[in-house]
């Protein structure tokens, strides 16, 4: 090396450079790495409205509006610099009593009474902020024109009922199909009753308090509350949801009108129609002292109500008269008449005089007699299914009986006698055709039955002759113990135990003697039980479907079941022909493209979705395969 000292000196120099450089990185990246953290512990000394109410996170995290930022209903900031100690205990909720906090100047608090109602609008009356959630942007509108929204916009009363009594708080709102949310169906009369069963509220405002308890007692409460039907008319279904407000005398036609529209088409064209003093259907169905026609009862009996009363009545009477069938199925249509029509005398004051009298009770003696018609056929239905006769056909075609049933109660408010008489014929029609199937299923069977004595007596001549010759062959090929050697039968030794060649055959001669029994026994039990007995086909062809053009359609029978064959552009779909609201057969509406339930009216689009009407589900499809020229329909 040629100067070490002055290499020395550069070695030293370089390491300094490097130390200094070292120096600077490790600065520059404390500074990179240090900044996160400040930011981090200043994130964390800010704390969100959340931080604190704790009970809120949980709400909303389950509620329909976990989407909404607590600003848009209560203004303020979205987070707060909050020391981190503060934060902290303030998040364990220990900070709380006594001490104030400085939300901000923008911030509203819980708004008054009288404001949630224009605070909920923000939201649901933007067109363009509910449309993704397919929901109606008019409750704001509605909610004006009821009684609640006129009192309080128009009077300053913040003592009726706002959003939040009816949804429950805002920060726990649930969906209306949630069972838990206040305004589910089967809970909107009890979220009525908290105000109107309340003595010390309805008084205010000289309401009676008797109307959700007389609804309970209703055939619409009984559905709802009972039967868990959410197809059942609620308080909101009559009074309105946000535009509640009770139908007067004039309307109430036009709103039992909606579920009931065939009864108020008739109605519509019936005396009582025109008469001004006349009240319309709560005149009938709700009508009576003390009520404020909210307890709506059914004049009509469900049939298959009917169908067990009878039922009954045979039990403790093999053969009741008339009068006695009439008098356990239904209720005696002339006292209902005298109870829910007190008003009758008015017009009608010589009842025994009055010919419009004399022509009703007439036409309640011909509905009876089809009644009493109907009970009858279905209990024989019954009991001749119970046997070994197979009476799908006729049960098939009885459907269409219980569908003329339902809807002879509609046509009564008519009082027509013309119109009642048609509708009394078809049903009549329908049950005489289902006895005379089950006349000649019955005849059939008889003739089984006899067809059988000359098959007994034959398997009965055929043992006894079995059994003399068994007799004489025996006589002529056994031989007497006494004739061989003619030796002493006591000096005979007796008989080894165990199988002789005598034993057997006579085991022999037994067994084919019981197979031949047996022979001709089981043929003739399966003649008199059909083997379609042991399963119903799975599967079913449909007839004459290559014949139906588009938005035509065919009614079949799967599995017992009556169900609707259409034929669609893209092919063949199947539906059942059972209302899913009262068991009705609906019809197919070619030109409309909709099934039709001729007893409320029910309306069932293409694919089965509820239209309009109180059927609470759609109907189920049915599976359509297409194999060639055949279509066939089953099951799901």
């Amino acid at each position: 090396m040629a100067n070490p000292a002055r290499f020395a000196e550069r070695l030293d120099s370089i390491r300094v450079k490097w130390d200094v450089r070292t120096l600077v990185g490790v600065i520059v990246v404390a500074v990179f790495l240090a900044g996160p953290l400040r930011t981090g512990a200043a994130q964390e000394s800010k704390a969100t409205c959340l931080t604190c109410h704790s009970a809120v996170k949980e709400q909303l995290a389950a509620s329909v509006h976990r989407v909404l930022r607590c600003g848009e209903c209560h203004r303020g900031e979205e987070s707060y610099p909050v020391p981190p100690e503060q934060a902290s205990s303030l998040g364990r909720g220990t900070g709380a009593a006594g001490r104030t906090f400085d939300h901000g100047s923008s911030f509203t608090g819980k708004p008054a009474r009288k404001d949630i109602p224009i605070l909920c609008g923000e939201c649901h009356a933007d067109v363009e902020r509910m449309n993704p959630y397919g929901l109606r942007t008019d409750q704001l509108a509605q909610y004006r024109t009821s009684r609640h929204g006129k009192a309080l916009f128009g009077c300053g009363d913040e003592r009726v009922a706002v959003c939040t009594d009816c949804h429950g708080s805002p920060h726990g709102v649930l969906a209306a199909g949630d069972p838990r949310s206040q305004i589910h169906p089967l809970n909107v009369p009890a979220t009525c009753a908290a105000c109107h069963e309340k003595p010390s509220v309805m008084g205010a405002y000289d309401l009676p308090t008797e109307v959700v308890d007389e609804y309970r007692r209703s055939v619409h409460g009984h559905l709802l509350l009972e039967q868990k039907d959410t197809g059942a008319p609620t308080c909101a279904t009559c009074h309105g949801n946000h535009s509640a407000a009770p139908p007067g005398f004039a309307t109430v036609g036009a709103v039992c009108g909606r579920c009931h529209e065939h009864d108020a088409k008739h109605f519509g064209s019936s005396v009582h129609a025109s008469e001004a003093d006349f009240r319309g259907c709560v005149q009938c169905h709700g009508g009576g002292a003390g009520r404020h026609f909210h307890l709506i009862e059914r004049i009509s009996k469900p049939t298959g109500v009917m169908i067990q009363r009878y039922a009954h009545l045979l039990a403790s009477e093999p053969k009741p008269t008339p009068e006695r069938i009439t008098q356990a199925i239904h209720p005696d249509p002339k006292e209902i008449i005298q109870r829910a029509l007190p008003t009758c005398t008015a017009c009608h004051a010589e009842g025994e005089k009055d010919e419009s009298l004399a022509k009703l009770f007439t036409l309640l003696d011909e509905i009876a007699a089809a009644e009493r018609k109907y009970v009858k056929t279905a209990a024989r239905l019954d009991a001749v299914g119970q046997g070994v006769l197979l009476v799908d056909n006729p049960r098939f075609k009885f459907e269409d009986a219980k569908t003329h049933l339902i809807a002879l109660a509609p046509v009564q408010h008519a009082l027509d006698p013309a119109t009642v008489r048609g509708k009394v014929a078809e049903l009549m029609a329908v049950c005489d055709q289902v006895n005379a199937e089950l006349d000649e299923l019955e005849r059939g069977l008889r003739w089984r039955y006899q067809s059988l004595l000359p098959l007994g007596f034959f398997a009965l001549g055929f043992s006894v002759l079995c059994y003399v010759k068994f007799k004489q062959l025996k006589a002529r090929h056994v031989q007497p113990a006494e004739a061989a050697g003619g030796r002493d039968l006591a000096s005979v030794p007796p008989a080894e135990p165990g199988l002789t060649r005598r034993g057997v055959l006579d085991g022999l001669i037994a067994l084919a003697l019981a197979i031949a029994g047996a022979a001709l026994a089981v043929p003739a039990l399966l003649y008199l039980w059909p083997a379609a007995r042991g399963g119903k086909s799975a599967s079913v062809e449909v007839k004459g479907a290559a014949g139906l053009r588009p938005g035509e359609s065919l009614l079949v029978q799967v599995a017992g079941k009556a169900v609707i064959v259409v034929r669609g552009p893209a092919g063949y779909r199947a539906f059942s022909a059972v209302c899913t609201h009262l068991g009705c057969l609906v019809k197919w509406d070619g030109p409309g493209r909709q099934f039709k339930c001729p007893c409320h009216a029910a309306v069932f689009d293409e694919n089965g979705h509820v239209v309009s009407g109180p059927p609470p589900a759609p109907l189920p499809e049915y599976v359509v395969k297409e194999i060639g020229d055949q279509v066939l329909v089953s099951a799901a």
